[in-house]
C-alpha cells in the first residue's frame, strides 16, 4: 500500500510504502513501513539463488585487485547500478536484501550475511536507458570504505571499452574492458555478467 503524507512538522512529503501481513486470525496488521523509492519490488516476486550472482570478474583500484566475485543490477527509473563485489553471494546475503527491501525475514537468517560489514571496497558501473529502453555505459568506478574514511571515484569510459551491452526482459548481459589512470592512480576493469536486474522504487 502506498500512501502519499503530508507533514505538518516539515516539507518531506516522500511516498511510502506500508507491509500489511495476515496473522493466523486472518486480521491484517501494519508489519513494516518504508520509503517507497527504497523497496526492490523485483524481490517481491521473484526468488533467486545466491549462484546467479557469483559472476567473478576483475577490478583494480590504484594497483590492488580487489577481486570482485558477484555482482548485483539494481535499476531506478532510467539508471542501472551495477556493483562488484570481493566476496561469493550466500543465501544470506539474498535475505539481507529482501529485509531490506520490507521483506519479513528471521534474524538468524541475515547473520552471516557480508552486508552486515560496511567496511569495503567495490567497483561499480552506471548503465543509462534512453527512451526507447536502449542501454549505454554512462560511468565506471569505485566506492570505498575503510574505518571512518570513505571515498569515491567515477571515470566515463569510451564506446570501444564496451564489446556487449544488452538489457532483455531484466537480464543484463554486460561485457566491458578497459583502463583509466596509472597503476598508483586510477582503475582497471574487465568483466563479462549476465545477470537479473532488480528493479527499485514503487
Amino acid at each position: 500500500m502506498l500512501d502519499n503524507p503530508t507533514s505538518t512538522s516539515s516539507r518531506d512529503t516522500s511516498a511510502q510504502a506500508y507491509l500489511l501481513a495476515k496473522n493466523p486470525t486472518a486480521d491484517w496488521t501494519l508489519a513494516n513501513r518504508m520509503m517507497a523509492d527504497s523497496v526492490l519490488k523485483t524481490l517481491w516476486t521473484t526468488r533467486f539463488r545466491p549462484t546467479e550472482f557469483v559472476q567473478p570478474s576483475s577490478c583494480v583500484i590504484d594497483g590492488q585487485d580487489i577481486r570482485p566475485q558477484s555482482v548485483l543490477a539494481i535499476r531506478q527509473k532510467d539508471s542501472i547500478e551495477v556493483t562488484l563485489y570481493p566476496f561469493a553471494f550466500s543465501q544470506a546475503d539474498l535475505d539481507y536484501w529482501r529485509q531490506v527491501s520490507g521483506i519479513p525475514v528471521n534474524e538468524d537468517a541475515v547473520a552471516g550475511s557480508h552486508f552486515n560489514d560496511r567496511q569495503t571496497t567495490v567497483c561499480r558501473l552506471i548503465v543509462k536507458l534512453d527512451k526507447a529502453n536502449q542501454p549505454s555505459l554512462l560511468n565506471v568506478g569505485f566506492d570505498e570504505q575503510k574505518g571512518a574514511t570513505s571515498r569515491s571515484k567515477l571515470w566515463q569510459p569510451s564506446k570501444a571499452d564496451v564489446s556487449m551491452l544488452t538489457l532483455d526482459k531484466n537480464t543484463l548481459a554486460l561485457a566491458t574492458a578497459g583502463t583509466f589512470g596509472t597503476d598508483r592512480d586510477g582503475i582497471r576493469w574487465n568483466l563479462k555478467i549476465k545477470v537479473p536486474v532488480w528493479q527499485k522504487g514503487l
